[in-house]
């Protein structure tokens, strides 16, 4: 047989027995999916079965498509009766599937979606190791979500759905941390959480404490253009001790926050969201390009601040700022640290005279030229009292300037003739020039000092 001929032959062998393994029944029943679904427990109801069967495939476990709905059943507006019991999935199908083998196992790199079902007992997972991308959307939660001192692989997202009680989600090491166009009627308690990527509570509405103490991500996103938050008359915000590479936000999303907001040992590299509209309409600008009064009107609203000296927010923002080259506008923002520290209730009565005196002379370190203008205050001053004496006939206007001049500077002169235009000036003009010199001394060390950073 010719050798091209018995090549063919081979290789037609080939393929006839490959698509034999492949359409048997024996390889039909392999079916990674139908081993999936075959694992159903017998304590699931008929939604979780279907559920279950939904996610076995890939898809996402829709209960509005398996109603026959030709639209999503609206979490945040839907009256309660229109959630009837064949949307009812328990906590204990949720744990199987989340957390327990061989459920977990079968779902493993597949995505557990889950839209339109009604959470009507507690959920609790301490402990939890996550290991699917978890979305609950369009969905009801009667009682408290609790996820906690565990880990989450992937994404973990709630989007449009309606939390009637607290949400938890905390001391857990995770990727993604979502709760996007929800509403929360509970506290909400996201503290030690370590996001690998993001945190983000966009377009939500609030109406109890949300508290991200001591978390870490790399991304915080608090709203953005379109999709602010929505802050309850009983809502607070805790950013305490929060670490963040990029602090996302809108002018909005802190509006009612007013007084219930807290920054203390919040620190952040860069600040960045998208304007409402400043110059140029619906366009997208850092933070640090803000106007100064909406960056000192945001760390304005944190809470208790007319009770507390709370220093650090205006340091942080200030570091933020030269950071992003804005070196200028994070001078004027210590300026108002000071001026928050000089009014403050707390402030003591010689601190706040001292501050006073920093603010006239030097502008608390910010504004040096203050410093110059004084000086240059106090030499017209003494050179007009020069020029009116009797010494001034002879010396001029010219000469009265710079004989004021030469009596700033203590103990030597500059030009050796006013010397002996100091022994002939009258007894007030000396006592005044002592004084003079004594206020150049202090304008002088106070320049020295600003041109240091010695003073701030």
């Amino acid at each position: 047989m010719p050798a091209p001929v018995r090549m063919f032959l081979l290789q037609f062998a080939n393929y006839f027995v490959i698509a034999i393994a492949l359409f048997s029944p024996q390889a039909q029943a392999a079916d990674p999916a139908s081993d999936c679904v075959a694992l159903k427990s017998d304590r699931w109801t008929a939604q979780e079965v279907w559920i279950w069967e939904k996610l076995c495939a890939g898809e996402t476990a829709d209960l509005n498509v398996r109603d026959g709905l030709e639209e999503e059943l609206d979490a945040l507006t839907a009256p309660l009766e229109d959630w009837t019991d064949t949307r009812k999935v328990s906590t204990a199908f949720l744990r199987d599937i989340l957390l327990y083998s061989p459920f977990v196992d079968a779902l493993r790199n597949k995505p557990v979606r889950i839209s339109g079902a009604w959470f009507a007992e507690p959920i609790r997972m301490q402990g939890a190791h996550l290991q699917n991308y978890v979305a609950l959307v369009w969905s009801r939660f009667d009682e408290t979500l609790r996820i906690s001192n565990g880990t989450a692989a992937s994404r973990f997202m709630v989007w449009r759905s309606w939390f009637r009680k607290s949400f938890r989600f905390h001391v857990m090491d995770g990727y993604e941390l979502l709760l996007l166009g929800s509403r929360f009627d509970g506290d909400v308690i996201m503290w030690g959480v370590n996001s690998a990527r993001a945190i983000a509570i966009e377009g939500s509405e609030f109406n109890g404490y949300v508290n991200l103490t001591g978390s870490k991500a790399r991304n915080i996103t608090i709203g953005r253009h379109g999709n602010e938050p929505k802050w309850g008359p009983d809502a607070q915000l805790s950013l305490r001790m929060v670490e963040v590479e990029t602090l996302e936000d809108t002018p909005g999303s802190w509006d009612g926050l007013d007084g219930r907001l807290d920054l203390q040992g919040l620190r952040y590299k860069n600040l960045g969201g998208w304007a409402q509209s400043f110059d140029r309409a619906e366009a997208a600008v850092t933070a640090a390009e803000r106007p100064l009064s909406m960056l000192l009107g945001w760390i304005e609203r944190q809470e208790s601040r007319d009770e507390h000296y709370i220093p650090h927010p205006y340091e942080q923002l200030a570091a933020a700022l030269v950071e992003a080259g804005q070196s200028a506008k994070a001078r004027r923002v210590l300026y108002a640290k000071n001026e928050y520290k000089r009014k403050h209730a707390t402030t003591g009565f010689g601190d706040r005279v001292w501050l006073t005196i920093k603010k006239v002379i030097i502008g608390y370190g910010y504004q040096i030229w203050l410093t110059v203008l004084w000086g240059v205050v106090l030499i017209v001053v003494g050179a007009g009292l020069v020029y009116r004496s009797s010494i001034g006939r002879s010396l001029g206007i010219g000469g009265s300037l710079l004989y004021s001049c030469d009596q700033a500077l203590p103990l030597i002169y500059l030009n050796p003739k006013h010397e002996d235009v100091a022994m002939r000036q009258s007894r007030k003009l000396d006592y005044y020039f002592q004084v003079h010199q004594l206020l150049s001394l202090i304008l002088l060390s106070f320049l020295g000092a600003g041109l240091a950073g010695a003073i701030g």
